[in-house]
């Protein structure tokens, strides 16, 4: 376990775009299977719509802050989130499953509540507060998963669609290149007014060239890939001890 001290802060309303991602490794490269590695968090920024990235990184945890008046958090004055890269896999893997998620506030304290691990895959109806330890919020005949990143994608996520791509790309046309693939996920935050694009994201450089995009088939040694098997590789390649 380990800690990030004042980690970097970003403020959902001061972009034209905003875009950040739960970072795993790679599914394939053209040198095989990757090692495993932790799971970081990918920003992209922009100052104008569909303009120029002027962030394009990766970073081990974030402070995201919004204008409280938002009430994402009910009567709790919140105007900040901090974003670790446990909870943002959590959670965009349970918008890749289709899970029910909620958020609510811990009885006691009024801290929003969250969910990890095995809770985030078993519904359930008490609830132990991670901020205070008191274990008084139930939510009686109704199980269910919390996550304080729920309200935060719906407020910032408005042209929230995840529409699959089109594209083909055949490697094998490219012999000698380097590449790495990845199974696209969805955003933790999309304030962009476009779709987000589901497919296979493919980092390509062969001969000076370099392809950076998502497709909807991508055809290696003959075969066509599959991305649910990618993504399966990727959680399988993700450390959580």
């Amino acid at each position: 376990m380990w800690y990030v001290v004042n980690p970097p802060a970003i403020s959902l309303d001061d972009y034209a775009e905003v875009g950040i991602w739960c970072s795993m490794p790679a599914a394939l490269t053209s040198r095989g299977v990757p090692r495993g590695r932790y799971p970081r968090l990918h920003v992209h920024l922009r100052d104008e719509i569909n303009g120029s990235k002027v962030l394009d990184h990766d970073f081990d945890a974030l402070t995201l802050t919004f204008d409280p008046a938002k009430g994402l958090f009910g009567a709790t004055p919140i105007d900040r989130v901090h974003l670790t890269p446990p909870v943002a896999k959590e959670f965009v893997l349970a918008l890749e499953r289709g899970d029910a998620l909620t958020c609510f506030n811990c009885v006691s304290c009024g801290s929003p509540h969250l969910d990890l691990g095995e809770f985030v895959r078993r519904p359930h109806v008490k609830h132990l507060c991670g901020n205070c330890g008191r274990d008084s919020t139930w939510t009686r005949g109704h199980p269910s998963v919390s996550n304080p990143l729920k309200p935060l994608h719906d407020s910032y996520s408005a042209g929230w669609r995840y529409v699959d791509v089109i594209r083909t790309l055949n490697i094998d046309d490219y012999p000698e290149a380097e590449f790495a693939l990845w199974a696209s996920t969805p955003a933790v935050v999309w304030t962009a007014n476009r779709p987000q694009e589901r497919g296979i994201h493919v980092h390509l450089t062969h001969k000076g060239g370099r392809i950076d995009d998502t497709f909807g088939e991508v055809i290696y040694r003959g075969r066509r890939l599959d991305r649910t098997d990618l993504l399966s590789t990727m959680v399988q390649n993700t450390r959580d001890d």
